[in-house]
């Protein structure tokens, strides 16, 4: 793939994903993107304290993570290695 098309491929996710990237923390009470995507919403508030850290510290299991909502990324990343499963807590089970 040429360095144009590379270029094409973020524009075209960083547009298609700006609300996940242009939240305003302390502005919104909850993000506008919290509805549009429910499930990671979810996902992401099951997370507890060690999932979030664990998450946090290593760029393959977030970018794992956030994949299994938005499959297409996926496709355009490399995957090194599976995703363990998380802790969560069981609250929002």
């Amino acid at each position: 793939m040429k360095l144009a098309e590379h270029q094409q491929r973020l524009d075209s996710l960083l547009a298609a994903f700006q609300p996940l990237w242009h939240a305003q923390p302390f502005h919104e009470t909850r993000p506008a993107w919290c509805a549009a995507w429910p499930a990671l919403t979810a996902d992401l508030l099951a997370l507890d304290d060690d999932a979030e850290t664990l998450l946090a510290a290593d760029d393959v299991l977030a970018t794992e993570f956030v994949t299994r909502h938005f499959p297409d990324l996926g496709a355009s990343g490399r995957r090194s290695r599976p995703l363990p499963p998380l802790p969560v807590v069981a609250r929002y089970r």
